[in-house]
């Protein structure tokens, strides 16, 4: 089967745009191989920057911006500005904060009075400035010399992300709401994402989405983020009939939002609460399972709670609905109550599955003793991934137990199984009280791991937690650490290692693992995921990933994603499978390197988890919608071309069946 068509339309940059960026194709081998290395070797890269050939040009940007080599700044400056300023600006971008690449941008912003160039210009910055240019910024905006409200927009959150805040950026990103043009989307996103309104903005946000739900076709990204900045800050409009259209909007995305924020309404009438019902007992079941969620947050008291408590009370045995839904409800139930004992347990068991019994029992104030000596007894008959949620749930009471002695007993013989996973999920969040009585014991385990795991992929996800104990407990620990993980043979493994000792990171030494890779980056076309809720075609970006898209087709090849779970669904965020342990720890053993594009994470697009910069493995998510601050931070490999209404209905657990390549 061959795919006929490729059917995407970016919001911010459209599919052609970024095409023309990300252009790798099968003469590039020794490019993108000094790309997956870390090597950079600036011979190859000179001799693509250097020829009069606009592909090979493009092509080594888009190498460079993987490198975090500022050396590389003044040859990118010396690129044609007007011709690849797209491909230019992703790249500084990219490259991070520099006082040259910033004035370059602002040179640039002087010389290209041009409303599209503005825009990929003070996003950059953004990126690459510091609190003068901010300011600077905020001068240009008062002069009226911005001619991108996105540009400005986008540019507020990047500063924003690296800690970088002027309070007048929001009376600018306020205004740019109230003209109701250009710029309302990512204004709405960036007023999210960073937390900051008040009640001028809450009332501006409040007609916009008023105004929206009036359109023939409303705006799914307008009404997500409007919702979203409601949520942040407690708050739903006053207005009934807003409500009620909003959570019978036939776009799923615009109901999962709805009960994410429908809750703050001040209801006056209890059958208005009928509205959230129906969203519990929607036919889409990540609505349903939002809902369920959303009601644990919903502020009830008296005959409001009890009203709503019965009604969840009553769908907990609803074999109607899903098991995912069923389980939220659970945690709901318990935590707006606050009373569990194994008897409710016995009860509900046949409804409730026992990864929600056992997350329940953390949303609890107090944790009763037969619960401690339930969960402590479960944890060792149980699953994996049932053991993080017991293990989760004791540790929120730790300081609490009467029976110290007792908890680090269990604590000890949890790490004695000596499995990554449960090992970080406990050390992380162990008491400081926990740590001091048992340091040396602690410090010679973590050790023990680092030895035993340096050349584990799957270690890279446990780093982070076990550096940070050691350096906050025993800094001569912390360094020995590092210096057993900087003999590991996994590239980002020693790359964390050498960075924390203040060395150089040894380059990436998987040729062996290239040659494999690069035969599969431009094998197939495509894939169709067959699974238990349906099927859904991807389209390959190997343009821009080409290392990436070789590895999903040789893991695929080997069906190694048949019978794997989609264990991460967060409802209008993603779907996320290809771990064989189910919990989020696991992957294969085949490293790979991120590949970071200027592609936006759109709904559909298909992308590589990780827990860091080359870090990335087996596992992969599907955008359910769009979500602009994933955007060169995790690789995009992919996009669904056919069967979106699958990906939107797919919930956690369903069955990944088998994974069909396409010529």
């Amino acid at each position: 089967m061959r795919l006929q068509f490729r059917s995407f339309i970016f919001f911010l940059l459209s599919f052609s745009t970024v095409s023309s960026i990300c252009q790798y194709n099968r003469s590039d081998e020794a490019l993108v191989k000094t790309t997956f290395t870390r090597t950079f070797d600036k011979k190859i890269i000179s001799s693509y920057l250097n020829s009069k050939d606009e592909r090979n040009i493009q092509t080594a940007l888009l190498s460079i911006s993987h490198s975090e080599d500022s050396s590389f700044i003044p040859q990118i400056c010396s690129v044609d500005f007007q011709k690849y300023y797209e491909t230019i600006c992703f790249t500084l971008g990219q490259l991070g904060e520099h006082h040259g690449s910033t004035q370059y941008l602002w040179r640039m912003f002087e010389n290209y009075p041009d409303k599209e160039i503005h825009k990929s210009l003070l996003e950059t910055i953004g990126k690459t400035g510091s609190e003068n240019d901010l300011h600077k910024l905020l001068a240009f905006a008062e002069q009226k010399r911005i001619l991108s409200s996105c540009g400005f927009a986008f540019a507020v959150y990047n500063f924003s992300l690296r800690k970088i805040f002027n309070p007048g950026s929001i009376s600018f990103l306020n205004e740019i709401l109230m003209k109701e043009h250009e710029g309302i989307e990512e204004t709405l996103f960036t007023l999210y994402r960073m937390g900051t309104v008040d009640s001028l903005i809450l009332s501006t946000v409040e007609k916009i989405i008023q105004t929206e739900v009036k359109k023939e076709t409303t705006s799914q990204f307008i009404v997500q983020y409007a919702l979203g900045i409601f949520r942040k800050a407690k708050f739903f409009p006053n207005n009934i009939e807003l409500l009620y259209k909003l959570s019978v909007n036939p776009d799923p995305i615009i109901r999962i939002e709805t009960a994410r924020t429908g809750i703050y309404f001040s209801f006056t009438a209890l059958t208005n609460y009928d509205f959230l019902f129906q969203l519990l007992l929607d036919k889409n079941q990540n609505v349903s399972r939002q809902m369920a969620s959303s009601f644990r947050e919903m502020p009830l008291n008296g005959k409001q709670k009890d009203v709503v408590m019965r009604f969840v009370r009553n769908q907990l045995k609803n074999k109607n609905l899903s098991k995912m839904t069923r389980g939220e409800l659970f945690i709901t139930f318990i935590k707006q109550l606050q009373t569990l004992d194994t008897n409710f347990i016995k009860d509900y068991e046949p409804f409730v599955e026992k990864t929600f019994i056992f997350q329940s029992c953390g949303e609890l104030t107090f944790l009763p003793v037969d619960i401690y000596d339930y969960l402590t007894r479960q944890y060792f008959s149980e699953k994996k991934e049932n053991k993080l949620f017991i293990l989760s749930s004791l540790l929120k009471h730790q300081k609490n137990f009467s029976d110290k002695k007792s908890f680090h007993d269990f604590a000890f013989k949890v790490l004695a199984e000596k499995n990554i996973s449960l090992s970080t999920s406990l050390i992380e969040e162990l008491s400081g009280e926990f740590i001091s009585l048992n340091k040396n014991k602690l410090v010679k385990i973590i050790l023990g791991d680092a030895q035993r795991n340096k050349n584990n992929l799957n270690f890279t996800g446990s780093l982070e937690s076990y550096y940070n104990v050691l350096e906050k407990h025993d800094k001569k620990a912390a360094k020995k650490f590092c210096t057993v993980l900087r003999s590991s043979k996994i590239y980002s493994i020693n790359k964390f290692a050498s960075g924390k000792l203040g060395l150089k990171t040894p380059d990436q030494n998987n040729g062996k693992y290239f040659a494999q890779l690069w035969a599969h980056a431009f094998k197939y076309e495509g894939a169709i995921v067959k699974s238990s809720k349906g099927n859904f075609t991807i389209e390959f970006l190997p343009d821009a990933a080409p290392i990436s898209v070789g590895n999903f087709c040789f893991l695929a090849e080997k069906n190694f994603f048949n019978g794997l779970k989609f264990h991460r669904v967060v409802p209008a965020f993603v779907i996320q499978g290809g771990d064989p342990e189910n919990t989020g720890w696991g992957g294969s053993d085949l490293p790979i390197v991120s590949e970071f594009s200027p592609y936006q994470f759109q709904s559909g697009i298909v992308g590589m988890a990780s827990s860091g910069k080359d870090t990335e493995s087996s596992q992969w998510f599907v955008m359910q919608a769009f979500h602009p601050h994933l955007n060169g931070r995790y690789t995009v490999f992919g996009n669904v071309v056919e069967g979106m209404e699958t990906v939107l209905q797919t919930e956690q657990n369903d069955e990944i069946l088998s994974v069909e390549l396409l010529h």
